[in-house]
């Protein structure tokens, strides 16, 4: 009798502790997608949201954005420094949203799905580089454009970037946090709304 009291005791303590590890990992897993901010040790402020992470340059001063980077999906050919995908929405002042997306090549055409959504990019609308003209990237010039995106981006759970020649997939992106991340971002912005915040050159204007 003792014996069986003695393996029920034992029993009930490990699901115990099961059910604490479970409870402990449960609570960092919302500490840390409460999306706090922390200083890097690269001088930003930084912020995970999900799938999202914001980040603030000049240890908050400067202009936020928030990025995801996934490994290449199976079917694109990823030719940037990292091998892996990058869709990243800048948020500045005065100016809206700038959209960067990692490509494996500078020829369009292209289309952003959201949810199944397709929306076009025209020529006039995006140019090759990142907003610093680096190469391996597509910048999304227009920003009216960019608010139209992001207001999808907000409602939607999935983006996928491709080209329309022949469906040449270039990347696929969850848009689990996206809405947290910006929102982050606003509510530094405007609790600090004193700092002048600037990009460190102009945004490129769109050609024609």
């Amino acid at each position: 009798m003792k014996e069986i009291e003695i393996i029920q005791i034992g029993q009930w303590r490990w699901v115990f502790g099961r059910c604490l590890a479970i409870a402990l990992v449960v609570l960092v897993s919302e500490v840390s997608a409460a999306g706090d901010w922390f200083e890097h040790e690269f001088g930003e402020l930084r912020s995970y949201h999900k799938n999202w992470l914001a980040i603030c340059t000049d240890k908050g001063k400067g202009i936020c954005r928030t990025v995801q980077a996934v490994r290449s999906h199976p079917l694109v050919k990823s030719q940037t420094f990292f091998s892996s995908e990058r869709l990243a929405v800048i948020v500045v002042p005065d100016v809206g949203y700038l959209i960067e997306i990692s490509t494996a090549t500078s020829r369009g055409p292209y289309v952003l799905e959201v949810d199944g959504t397709p929306v076009q990019l025209l020529e006039n609308q995006w140019l090759s580089g990142d907003y610093y003209g680096g190469q391996g990237f597509i910048y999304l010039c227009d920003t009216s454009l960019n608010a139209k995106l992001v207001e999808l981006f907000r409602k939607g759970n999935r983006v996928r970037v491709y080209r329309t020649d022949g469906y040449h997939l270039l990347g696929e992106f969850s848009l689990i946090g996206v809405t947290a991340s910006l929102n982050a971002i606003s509510d530094l912005y405007e609790s600090s709304h004193n700092i002048q915040r600037k990009m460190p050159r102009e945004p490129r204007a769109c050609k024609g």
